[in-house]
């Protein structure tokens, strides 16, 4: 069995321990695969694990000359199952939605593997990337769900599988299962990564995006899932230099206070005190009146998507589709043209309001999500990372400690569109004056 405190470290640290050690990568990765084989019966965090193709890889990486420097040189990922994986089926969480075999990588896979990443297979994903849960338990406590619709992701990276992943989000998969599962996610700008390759629910909603053990990984995945790397226009060394300017934080309230659990509460104020104690300036955001109103708008979107993209099987084989997705394609398909347009406007209109509230804020920060992780049997409620799909506003979420339950708690930050780089800067800030949770038991 692998190091998990190895595999747990920023990439570029790992890469020079592996230098120092004089391992190959198919040793490492073949330590990986001992490690999955050993855990994951209790976890069911992957549909296809490819170690042959993994290995084989890792053999040809080894070959590599050593100014091919790449920058995910080694690193083994996991592939949520509603993204193509050439020569394997895309069967998005339902086994029975295709036999046939990806011919082509997905744009954002082929990209992780032009960086050097090693493929080690594809993750658990609830079916179509819905509400209906999946076998996935969350490796803090095999009673909690891991959250979804990445969850598959979500806890190969936890219990140390995989050192990134890539997931997707439409209105929490990303950032609710990373917060249940003591990890990182991002949900970037709307439209900045490229959805070609992905099966979808809401081409208005869909964001693919990357998960990662820590954050340094995490803002390596982005920059290169985005195509961004070395581009100092965009990264305006915001991934590798400190903050030296005061940093203001706004605090939204209203439901994202009234609705988090007591003890949620007290680890939150806990949490700003410490930041406070540093420097960080924060102050309240009072929500516009009506922004309560953007779940059902997001919901409506959302129905109306997954009808759009599913309605011509959905006629066909109604039988195929698990009961909270079949429910929640004939309501996409009772919504009129009407009620479309409306959460559309409602939205372009929100949107405008939302900025002139962070105007005189680097970010908003808040609890990473208002309940803990509930039993296997739901996949909890996404209420606090739906309003940053819905407005298509970059999201990241990272866990900071451990409750008296011994479940991880997190939090999230939210920026301005297109603010992703400085978010992600702003999210390592953060995360140096508060710590991480460290590894589950047994991991």
């Amino acid at each position: 069995m692998g190091t998990p405190t190895l595999i747990d470290a920023p990439w570029q640290e790992v890469q020079k321990y592996r230098k120092i050690r004089h391992k190959s990568w198919e040793d490492f990765i073949g330590e990986r695969v001992d490690h999955i084989r050993a855990t994951d019966p209790s976890l069911n965090a992957w549909v296809n694990l490819d170690s042959e193709g993994a290995l084989r890889r890792a053999g040809q990486i080894d070959h590599l000359k050593a100014e091919s420097n790449l920058p995910l040189m080694g690193m083994p990922i996991g592939i949520k199952d509603i993204f193509d994986l050439k020569g394997f089926p895309t069967r998005g969480g339902i086994d029975a939605w295709t036999r046939d075999l990806a011919l082509t990588d997905s744009t954002l896979v082929s990209r992780l593997k032009n960086a050097g990443a090693i493929v080690l297979g594809k993750t658990v994903t609830t079916p179509l990337a819905c509400f209906d849960p999946p076998p996935t338990r969350n490796p803090w406590n095999t009673n909690h769900t891991p959250g979804g619709s990445s969850s598959g992701s979500a806890v190969a990276l936890a219990a140390c599988h995989i050192a990134g992943a890539l997931g997707s989000q439409t209105g929490g998969s990303l950032c609710r299962p990373a917060s249940y599962c003591g990890v990182c996610a991002m949900k970037p700008t709307f439209g900045l990564l490229p959805t070609g390759g992905m099966l979808p629910v809401s081409l208005e909603l869909d964001h693919p995006g990357p998960m990662a053990r820590n954050l340094e990984d995490l803002g390596l995945l982005f920059s290169i899932l985005s195509g961004q790397l070395g581009n100092p226009k965009n990264n305006d060394k915001t991934l590798s230099g400190p903050i030296t300017k005061p940093i203001a934080l706004g605090i939204p309230s209203g439901l994202f206070f009234t609705e988090t659990i007591e003890p949620l509460r007290v680890l939150f104020h806990g949490q700003i005190q410490r930041l406070g104690q540093n420097g960080i300036r924060f102050e309240e955001v009072k929500l516009p009146p009506d922004f309560d109103s953007l779940f059902k708008a997001h919901y409506n979107l959302m129905a109306w998507g997954a009808f759009q993209t599913h309605k011509k099987r959905f006629a066909g084989e109604p039988g195929l589709f698990p009961p909270k997705v079949a429910g929640l394609i004939r309501e996409g398909g009772q919504l009129t043209g009407h009620d479309v347009d409306e959460a559309r406007r409602f939205g372009f209109h929100l949107r405008q309001k939302m900025m002139c509230l962070m105007e005189q804020h680097d970010a908003w920060i808040l609890p990473g999500f208002h309940e803990f992780p509930p039993g296997p049997e739901s996949t909890g409620v996404p209420r606090f990372h739906a309003p940053w799909s819905f407005l298509g506003w970059p999201e990241i979420s990272f866990s900071v400690e451990i409750a008296e339950n011994l479940l991880p708690v997190g939090l999230q930050v939210v920026g301005r569109p297109h603010s992703d780089f400085k978010l992600l800067a702003l999210a390592r800030h953060l995360s140096k004056h508060l710590g991480r949770p460290g590894l589950p038991p047994d991991f």
